[in-house]
């Protein structure tokens, strides 16, 4: 989703500024809309989800459990792409990718009897668990998923699995709502719309900054 910016800025002022003291505060605040941004649909995406958005690195952001379950890249990941295109205008380009997030994402549970040790045909070991109950948001609902089965692999990866006799891989892992449903229920529009009020005094800051 791409977010245009433009800025009133009057003529007798835009011919007395220092170009690259100008662009240095406008840059860095659209850096700080979009990251600010990103920060408040956080806080709506915890609110709704057992689930958070980690900074992994500058303008790169990943959808992972709030219990500290391992997460992927396929679960979805938000990339920041803010770029000033003249003095007066700028863009924020936040792409949401992934596809449906693991179940293993939100809470499951299961009962310690029916925990079995297993072992595949090459000899690798991991726990199962039968038939765990999932709860997808919070105050939600607390489900068993029928027919399904917890595993934990070597590698540390839990996921909640389930046998399905015509599909063309008979056993599957199951996910759920994909990152860019969720930045919709959560209204990332609006988000911004809100966080871009704060424009004006992050610019007045930062240029401020650059003076001194």
């Amino acid at each position: 989703m791409k977010f245009d910016i433009s800025v009133e800025l009057d003529e007798s002022i835009y011919k007395e500024l220092d170009e690259q003291l100008y662009r240095g505060a406008y840059n860095k605040t659209l850096n700080e809309i979009a990251h600010k941004t990103v920060v408040n649909l956080n806080t709506g995406v915890t609110a709704k989800w057992f689930l958070r958005i980690n900074e992994l690195q500058h303008n790169y952001f990943k959808v992972a459990s709030v219990h500290g379950n391992k997460s992927g890249s396929r679960d979805g990941v938000i990339k920041l792409l803010p770029m000033a295109l003249s003095l007066k205008s700028g863009v924020i380009d936040m792409k949401f990718k992934g596809t449906a997030i693991n179940l293993s994402r939100f809470v499951v549970n299961w009962t310690p009897a029916s925990i079995v040790q297993r072992t595949t045909k090459k000899g690798k070991s991991y726990m199962r668990r039968e038939e765990p109950t999932v709860q997808l948001l919070r105050g939600g609902v607390i489900r068993q998923v029928k027919g399904s089965f917890v595993a934990e692999m070597r590698s540390g990866h839990r996921g909640v699995f389930q046998k399905r006799a015509n599909s063309k891989h008979k056993i599957v892992e199951l996910r759920t709502i994909t990152l860019p449903s969720m930045m919709q229920q959560v209204g990332y529009d609006t988000t911004f719309d809100t966080t871009m009020v704060d424009f004006d005094d992050l610019f007045n800051k930062n240029f401020n900054n650059q003076l001194h």
